[in-house]
């Protein structure tokens, strides 16, 4: 990989590019999983959701997004789910982030691109965000693979995984890294390369860090970029702790 055009930060086993992952991604081979929450629209109809007195103290009650306005620009899943596709082995997995909306839009732009549908898997949330049509409180994974099917860590993994909200979050739709950590271990191994080419704040990388796999990060945003590199770094200087102690706890048990 090469960085000539592009801002790029190692810090351990993780090369971290701020540029276009569209750009970025044409440099990078040989990935095993994929795991991203990519951007998405997501674009509430009214702001009494977000500003009525269960909400207004919560976890996005300033910042959630109404009236069709976005939290960041949304480029197109056709547009670089088929160099991420690219990007990878022969043979790997792939977890996409979704709401229900647009769930079906990124499933088939990813089928589009070679990808093929392993399993939908959802997280659960310990709050809802209230409407008249039942509390939201799930997102969704779409399980991805190419090449060959490999079998997970975890088989007995069920398709839901329950965990709370980030409550120091560093930006708006940030993942808990034990539900990224997650999908992470159960398809990867110790060394295997993990992409994420809309890295946010990191939380990819601080679950890479933190067992060990070698990551890929792309942001295009500077801010989140930096808070990225903060984020990566800190997990690096406790990671080998982390790592010895996950080798005799199970995942749970470390982010009790």
């Amino acid at each position: 990989m090469t960085a000539s055009r592009f801002e790029l930060v190692q810090i351990g086993d993780a090369s971290l590019y701020r540029g276009d992952c569209r750009e970025v991604l044409a440099a990078v081979r040989s990935v095993d999983v994929v795991v991203t929450d990519p951007p998405y629209e997501v674009t509430p109809g009214s702001v009494r959701h977000y500003t009525n007195n269960s909400m207004q103290n919560g976890w996005m009650a300033d910042s959630y997004p109404v009236n069709s306005s976005r939290m960041f620009e949304v480029p197109a899943f056709e547009d670089w789910m088929g160099v991420v596709f690219e990007s990878c082995a022969a043979d790997a997995d792939a977890y996409f982030m979704s709401n229900d909306k647009v769930m079906s839009d990124m499933r088939e732009a990813a089928q589009a691109a070679g990808w093929k549908f392993h399993n939908l898997l959802v997280w659960q949330k310990p709050v809802g965000i209230p409407n008249r049509w039942y509390f939201k409180d799930c997102e969704f994974a779409l399980y991805m693979w190419r090449g060959k099917a490999k079998t997970i860590r975890q088989p007995s993994s069920p398709q839901t995984f329950r965990c709370g909200h980030v409550r120091d979050r560093r930006h708006v739709s940030q993942k808990p890294v034990e539900l990224i950590a997650h999908y992470v271990t159960n398809s990867s191994d110790p060394g295997d390369l993990v992409l994420d080419p809309f890295m946010g704040v990191g939380t990819t990388g601080v679950a890479c860090a933190r067992f060990g796999r070698r990551f890929v990060g792309i942001e295009i945003d500077a801010d989140y970029f930096r808070i990225a590199c903060e984020r990566i770094e800190a997990a690096y200087d406790q990671g080998d702790l982390f790592v010895a102690e996950s080798q005799t706890k199970t995942q749970s048990e470390l982010f009790e």
